[in-house]
């Protein structure tokens, strides 16, 4: 079996901050995607490739508690991928995935000169897409917007509004907003007439310092 699946990066256009606060956002998604291909592979252990976080040829099972076990992985690489072992145990538990080889990609989160991550969601895009060449191994629907919102949170250690996992999964435009918890996502027409720019001031900016 041969699975192939991609999810595109965001843009935030109001309210970026605000929305942690409970406001609605107008967020776009954009043309940088992250992408998964999936495929079966002998023996009993599964692989990732994960060349943008320097990992390649990792190898891990899951154990009879549902959590993911790396083999030959020291713990500084296994926190690069942190965000698959998220994944994987919250999509897979009590359901172990026959052995898959996955490779990852998001190069285009970054510029191709400097490796500096441009700040379009690229660990967002890579959850959606992620968990969805997964859920089709396994054989089980992707999961709706919250259950993905909670493993881009788990991942973030309990950050993150979900705005660009949203994003990532329903593409477009969209107001997104956060109510007791629960994300409200609607889909908005972008105007014909309305064209847009997007600028870089060649500096990446932490959220939860602003």
């Amino acid at each position: 079996m041969r699975i192939e699946a991609s999810a595109p990066g965001k843009l935030v256009l109001i309210g970026e901050y605000a929305v942690l606060e409970g406001a609605p956002a107008l967020v776009m998604a954009v043309n940088r995607r992250a992408g998964v291909l999936l495929e079966d592979c002998d023996g009993d252990e599964c692989r990732i490739d994960a060349p943008e976080v320097g990992v390649v040829g990792a190898h891990w099972q899951l154990d009879t508690d549902g959590r993911v076990r790396w083999n030959d992985l020291d713990g500084t690489d296994a926190e690069r991928l942190r965000l698959v072992t998220t994944v994987v145990e919250m999509l897979c538990a009590g359901n172990p995935p026959l052995p898959f080889r996955a490779r990852v990609d998001t190069r285009s989160f970054f510029l191709d000169d400097t490796r500096q991550k441009l700040g379009l969601g690229s660990s967002a895009a890579l959850t959606v897409a992620f968990a969805a060449a997964v859920a089709a191994h396994v054989g089980c629907e992707l999961p709706a917007a919250q259950r993905l919102i909670a493993m881009h949170r788990m991942f973030q250690d309990g950050r993150g509004s979900g705005v660009d996992v949203a994003a990532s999964l329903r593409g477009g435009v969209i107001t997104y907003r956060l109510h007791s918890s629960a994300p409200r996502i609607s889909p908005v027409t972008w105007p014909a007439s309305l064209h847009w720019c997007c600028v870089w001031s060649g500096r990446p900016a932490r959220t939860e310092e602003l």
